[in-house]
């Protein structure tokens, strides 16, 4: 069931070199993390406004970027670290020079809470995903140079948005599961498995990609509507996209909700549930190497993990306005 988006909505976008609509604020919890490209620092959004860059390795605000009114939900960066892209619930799109602090500009979208937002590999493309009062989405794709609006397409109940490439990107949809999307098109151009189909497909929360693009990762609720009852256990499976046929399963992996999966360099899988529960799993075999309880147990139905670089350290953020990091295998904090 999708709900279809005929008129384009409006948005307004400003250029604001040195821009601050907010005064500095005290937030009470992070909801989203994201390590920069070059490993250095970490970018965290949470509540009441709350936009941080935190060094990576001791853990020190280093920045607090100005300009969010309401609940930050998701962030990303480009692939030079030195850009960064967040929304928020006041339906705005902001991007930030993360060296200055200035807000590069603000992308206002008047109707719809943007929850997700995925920066391309090459720079040239962001995109957004729009959740409306009854929960359909919208995918919004902008030019990252000029931040024009490019194109928008209807996506129904969704949850997560990735790109696989620079012309692929992938919308988990809590419906009929994965559609793969090509920027340039104004519907989906292809089911990215048969087994997911209008409809029939098992809901699909949220998505990873492997290192390599070659694999999806999803969080799902296996043959049952999860619309119709959110309290189910959640599977995870993991996808040969080329082949189209499932490789891995991965059953009851979490009791509640799954919130975001991350795949490392090191192929571990990294799934994050509501209530800040994270499990770390072999992604060639299942295995659980791991499970962490962590502070963060905020009402939002957002919480976000990200692996470094180079595979060997998990982020996530606590309640506490803290940034944790840990090392799979020893598990020591930083």
């Amino acid at each position: 069931m999708v709900k279809h988006i005929t008129a384009l909505l409006l948005f307004t976008l400003f250029l604001l070199p040195n821009y601050s609509d907010a005064q500095e604020i005290d937030p009470i919890g992070i909801i989203s993390v994201a390590w920069s490209p070059d490993g250095n620092m970490i970018a965290a959004v949470g509540e009441d406004g709350f936009v941080g860059i935190f060094d990576s390795q001791t853990h020190v605000l280093i920045r607090t970027l100005l300009g969010s009114n309401g609940d930050v939900y998701a962030v990303d960066w480009n692939s030079t670290s030195t850009q960064i892209i967040a929304t928020s619930a006041d339906t705005n799109l902001r991007i930030w020079d993360v060296t200055s602090g200035n807000l590069i500009a603000k992308l206002l979208e008047p109707e719809y809470i943007l929850t997700a937002v995925s920066w391309s590999p090459n720079n040239q493309f962001m995109a957004s995903l729009d959740s409306a009062p009854d929960g359909f989405g919208l995918v919004q794709i902008w030019d990252a140079q000029t931040f024009q609006r490019l194109y928008q397409h209807p996506v129904g109940l969704s949850g997560t948005i990735d790109w696989r490439n620079n012309q692929e990107l992938a919308v988990s949809n809590a419906l009929v599961g994965v559609a793969l999307f090509d920027p340039s098109l104004a519907i989906p151009y292809n089911q990215v498995f048969d087994l997911y189909s209008i409809g029939t497909g098992n809901p699909a929360i949220t998505i990873a990609w492997s290192p390599d693009n070659s694999m999806l990762a999803i969080a799902e609720v296996p043959n049952m509507s999860y619309a119709a009852n959110p309290d189910l256990d959640f599977d995870i499976a993991v996808w040969d996209v080329n082949t189209s046929t499932e490789i891995l399963r991965i059953p009851a992996a979490h009791e509640v909700q799954i919130m975001s999966l991350a795949w490392s360099s090191t192929n571990q899988l990294a799934s994050a549930s509501y209530g800040g529960e994270i499990k770390i799993w072999d992604a060639a075999t299942g295995q659980n190497l791991d499970t962490i309880m962590t502070n963060n147990v905020n009402d939002f139905d957002y919480f976000t993990v990200d692996w470094s670089p180079d595979g060997i350290q998990l982020a996530y953020g606590e309640d506490n306005n803290t940034i944790v990091t840990v090392t799979p295998g020893n598990y020591s904090q930083r």
